[in-house]
């Protein structure tokens, strides 16, 4: 086979970039992110430049490979457009958690006086996961990635504020609603 390769390898290649320009012109309507056209457009064009060493490979095959990729670099841009799952995560913990009335006041998570704001403490968030019986972040882990929320975007951190709730100073993590 790597005879077979090196002998069409002029054939191989010339397939391999028509078929790219065709598979990036035909992503690109459906995409936005550049990197990921050409990522999955490489691989769709290595898939039809395959048809030189497997012949028995159907036009219908390939056709459908590259269906399958645009399904995929779809599903990857919308992946990178999210929230990291551990961030995601969180702020479905915040909400459940935010929004338990029956043995705290609502909001009592967010310690901020402004609406456009969401203010809350990572330990007294973790304290009350392990109450609600839900499961504990990685703290340490958590901080590093809250850093690029999208859902409630990073605005600071340790960042002293009076809270509404306590009236008392401390270091919070602060996000946009």
């Amino acid at each position: 086979m790597l005879r077979k390769a090196l002998k069409a390898e002029r054939q191989i290649l010339e397939t391999y970039f028509a078929a790219f320009d065709k598979f990036e012109a035909r992503f690109t309507p459906h995409l936005k992110s550049e990197r990921v056209i050409k990522n999955h457009a490489q691989v769709a064009a290595a898939g039809e430049a395959l048809y030189i060493l497997f012949p028995q490979m159907t036009r219908e095959r390939i056709d459908r490979l590259g269906d399958y990729l645009l399904e995929r670099a779809s599903q990857r841009e919308a992946l990178l457009a999210g929230d990291h799952p551990l961030v995601e995560d969180f702020w479905e913990s915040f909400h459940y958690l935010n929004s338990d009335s029956r043995t705290r006041k609502h909001g009592w998570l967010n310690h901020s006086k402004d609406e456009t704001k969401i203010i809350l403490h990572l330990k007294e968030f973790a304290a009350a996961c392990k109450d609600g019986g839900l499961s504990v972040p990685d703290i340490p882990l958590l901080k590093r990635h809250l850093v690029t929320s999208r859902r409630h975007a990073f605005v600071d951190k340790n960042k002293s504020y009076r809270s509404r709730w306590t009236g008392e100073s401390a270091k919070y993590w602060w996000f946009e609603v």
